[in-house]
């Protein structure tokens, strides 16, 4: 079996080579070498392999200099790639002659713009994927803003530091602020409610009262937390969050608590 190098001066001799002709060559140096016929996969992996590794590179027969009358459309032709050092079998000659076929020339005006719209539409399809994933990105990212409870003091070299990493202020959106914090709420009093409702049928692994107790007090702290720290309020949950107590007093006062 020839090494990749001596592939790489089969192509180079001829300037272009059909995939079948690459075959055809690779054979008929093993026979003039009196070695075993190589396998047409061994041959295959060979050349993919080697423009995989751009030792090898693909033209049409477009990029040819003359016409090529027995070329079929869409057909593919090798030739020597960027990362080539070929080196060139001594019975290449000899077998050129057997298959009479002769060297191609290829136009490089041609390959020059087939391979730079090639590396276009790569960049094309890079810059997309990056505007796909920095999208992405920005969706699944959490930022930390200033909570109800803050009293932020600012430290006396901050405004040094800020001018150092130049970070973009980013502002707030108050509306969807309040939106996404009041579902929160109206979310852990659904889930009190739920367990409540546990702890009054006597569902085995429910609450008891005094869980019950610390999970309103939690829930009725943030609500004032969230109610004075956002614009506008949410003081349309305070009467249902308020009932709760009493339902819990009605739940201890049931069990003898």
């Amino acid at each position: 079996m020839i090494e990749p190098e001596e592939l790489e001066g089969i192509v180079g001799a001829l300037g272009a080579a059909t995939h079948e002709e690459v075959i055809s060559i690779v054979k008929e140096l093993a026979y003039e070498r009196d070695e075993d016929e190589p396998l047409h996969d061994e041959i295959e992996k060979m050349c993919e392999k080697a423009v995989s590794e751009h030792l090898l590179e693909t033209i049409s027969s477009e990029e040819l200099i003359e016409e090529c009358d027995k070329c079929e459309e869409g057909m593919e032709f090798y030739i020597l790639g960027p990362n080539a050092f070929p080196e060139y079998p001594f019975e290449l000659s000899e077998v050129l002659d057997i298959l009479k076929l002769d060297k191609r020339e290829v136009d490089s005006e041609k390959l020059t713009q087939r391979y730079s719209e090639r590396l276009k539409a790569r960049l094309a399809e890079l810059r997309h994927n990056i505007d796909k994933y920095s999208e992405n990105v920005k969706e699944g990212r959490e930022f930390y803003i200033l909570g109800p409870n803050a009293f932020p003091e600012h430290p006396f070299e901050l405004s040094e530091v800020m001018d150092i990493l130049k970070p973009d202020r980013n502002e707030v959106d108050s509306e969807k602020l309040t939106q996404r914090n009041s579902e929160r709420l109206k979310a852990r009093f659904t889930k009190l409610k739920h367990n409540m409702d546990k702890c009054s049928e006597n569902v085995e692994g429910s609450p008891d009262i005094p869980t019950l107790e610390q999970q309103y007090s939690d829930l009725l702290n943030v609500y004032y937390d969230y109610d004075s720290w956002l614009e506008g309020g949410i003081a349309d949950m305070e009467n249902d969050i308020l009932a709760l107590s009493k339902q819990i007093d009605s739940l201890g006062t049931a069990q003898d608590i």
